[in-house]
């Protein structure tokens, strides 16, 4: 399925119940496309059958060889998917997290720990991926799994937040899921450029590690963060 708009190369970053959605419309196609809108530049998509995109044509009806106009392709159905672009409209004011770990029982509950808290979450595919989302989306937190990126120590991922700038770096949530880790300890995450630290034994209790790490963050800098947005 389309990832990415063809007209400001922008990620759609659709989650599983768009994306259902989309699938739903698109196996509704005989011939012709589904029309959606970028929530991003506003404008048209055009959707093949397939899921790929189309180039937009201006619609003129087609004659055979013997000069008979052909009768018009089936109608639009992207009424069927219209609520996906308010939607993503709605999220872009929701808070973002983007998960950097393998499809499991440990993602689903550190995904869930989020979605409890108002998040939209999001599963890059490789650290590359990541780091291109993060060119375009401003994530309010982070979660990587140290396996994710081929080995923890040449992570490539981990070296890019280790260097974000600080302007842009105080605003993200930087969450570490790992073997080598020791659970909330805050040393640990502050050798790591991390706000916490979580061991895989304890990944099942991820919903109540981050409240206490978010807890502790906010008692921490809340009065900091505060100062520098009044200034």
């Amino acid at each position: 399925m389309l990832s990415q708009c063809p007209h400001c190369q922008k990620d759609l970053n659709f989650d599983e119940e768009q994306k259902q959605k989309i699938r739903a419309a698109l196996s509704g196609l005989k011939t012709g496309t589904l029309k959606l809108g970028c929530p991003f530049c506003k404008q048209a998509i055009l959707l093949r059958a397939d899921g790929s995109a189309a180039p937009e044509k201006a619609a003129v009806p087609e004659q055979d060889v013997a000069g008979t106009v052909k009768p018009p392709a089936y109608p639009d159905i992207s009424w069927m998917a219209n609520d996906i672009c308010d939607t993503q409209a709605v999220l872009e004011d929701v808070p973002k997290v983007l998960i950097l770990m393998a499809e499991g029982a440990a993602r689903d509950a550190v995904a869930q720990a989020f979605v409890e808290l108002g998040y939209q979450t999001s599963f890059p595919e490789s650290a590359g991926d990541a780091v291109e989302q993060m060119r375009f989306v401003n994530f309010a937190a982070v979660v990587l799994h140290s396996p994710f990126d081929g080995g923890f120590a040449d992570s490539k991922f981990h070296h890019y937040m280790s260097r974000m700038p600080m302007t842009r770096r105080r605003g993200t949530y930087y969450v570490l899921v790992g073997p080598e880790f020791h659970t909330l300890y805050d040393l640990e995450a502050m050798a790591y450029s991390a706000n916490i630290v979580v061991n895989d034994a304890e990944v099942r209790y991820f919903p109540t590690i981050l409240k206490k790490g978010r807890q502790d963050h906010d008692e921490l800098f809340g009065p900091y963060i505060t100062a520098r947005a009044a200034n």
